[in-house]
């Protein structure tokens, strides 16, 4: 098993996948047969093949076959060891790459490409067509990305990827602070973790999970400071607001629309309008704008209220529209998604 293990690796590093593919599937069947499937041996062949499948397209099978090597290596020797980081970080790459690609994420990866091409990290375009259907927070991070690991699906979804993860791990920082259970805080992340749409549009290149994380962070932040154990501290009022300024810049006026919206009912149903007091707005308001109106302000500059393509629109009224009407507003050059 160990030289069949070696050679299918050999012929893989060699450009011979389809006798590398053979060998390896060789090895795991008689490893199965005579040593079982938590042979190390075994195991590594199986984490080759899973790589070859990524090599080859097959981002399911990759998928699996790193899943299956870290369940069997964790339950054998641990989480810590080598094959277990392997497959972990194999894992993970898998889960930012996909076969099918929705039209929206070609569109927001083309944009935020041109940025480089074109050196404006305020105008976004979409071929030789100016591209106002969302605002800026997401290119920006692509564009940032692509700088860094070079333009391609892993780099365009992997800023997707960390807005997902900040908003489970902000669950259970501010639920397991206002519940004082750190167990709570455990079940709430893992209920946001595992919930179908919320792992979907993590792995894809889209504005609403950045909407989503800097809202949910900006919430949790709130709860922190009007329920936690030390209430009413100044940084978690101010990460409110500089995370709605985020939210807003992901999604446009929603970003302030919706925790708003949120405040005022928790404020209606608790009768406690001393919070406005606590709320510290004025220097809020403050931090808010510094985050999210520059960008809007030399949009308005350059652009004046209407686009500049001629459809007549206002720039914030496209992006409400967009934001709750679909995924990437008609333009010249684009279609509907």
């Amino acid at each position: 098993v160990s030289t069949m293990a070696n050679l299918g690796s050999e012929y893989a590093s060699l450009g011979r996948l389809d006798e590398a593919e053979a060998v390896l599937r060789e090895a795991i069947e008689t490893a199965a047969r005579t040593r079982g499937p938590s042979d190390p041996d075994a195991l590594r062949a199986r984490g080759t093949l899973a790589m070859l499948h990524g090599r080859k397209g097959r981002i399911d099978l990759a998928e699996r076959g790193f899943a299956e090597v870290l369940r069997v290596e964790s339950g054998e020797r641990g989480t810590h060891t080598p094959m277990a980081r392997m497959a972990r970080s194999s894992l993970a790459w898998t889960l930012l790459k996909q076969e099918k690609y929705p039209e929206a994420e070609t569109h927001y990866a083309e944009a935020a490409r041109q940025i480089l091409e074109r050196g404006d990290w305020w105008t976004l375009y979409w071929e030789d067509d100016y591209f106002f259907s969302k605002p800026i927070l997401l290119f920006w991070l692509m564009a940032g990305s692509f700088s860094v690991f070079g333009v391609n699906e892993v780099a365009a979804r992997l800023p997707v990827a960390l807005c997902a993860v900040a908003g489970v791990v902000s669950v259970y920082w501010g639920m397991a602070a206002a519940t004082r259970s750190k167990a709570t805080g455990v079940l709430a992340a893992l209920a946001v973790a595992t919930t179908p749409y919320y792992a979907i549009i993590g792995r894809q290149c889209n504005t609403d999970k950045h909407f989503v994380a800097s809202k949910t962070i900006a919430l949790m932040a709130l709860a922190r400071f009007e329920l936690g154990p030390a209430p009413h501290r100044a940084r978690h009022i101010y990460m409110f607001y500089f995370f709605c300024g985020l939210a807003t810049l992901a999604k446009g006026p929603l970003g302030l629309l919706l925790p708003g919206a949120i405040v005022l009912a928790y404020l209606f149903m608790s009768g406690d309008w001393g919070f406005l007091r606590r709320a510290r707005i004025p220097t809020g308001a403050v931090v808010f704008l510094v985050v999210a109106a520059p960008w809007y302000v030399v949009m308005l500059a350059l652009h004046g209220v209407f686009h500049a393509a001629g459809e007549g629109r206002a720039l914030v009224f496209d992006e409400v529209d967009a934001g709750i009407g679909g995924a990437v507003a008609e333009q010249p050059g684009l279609g509907a998604a």
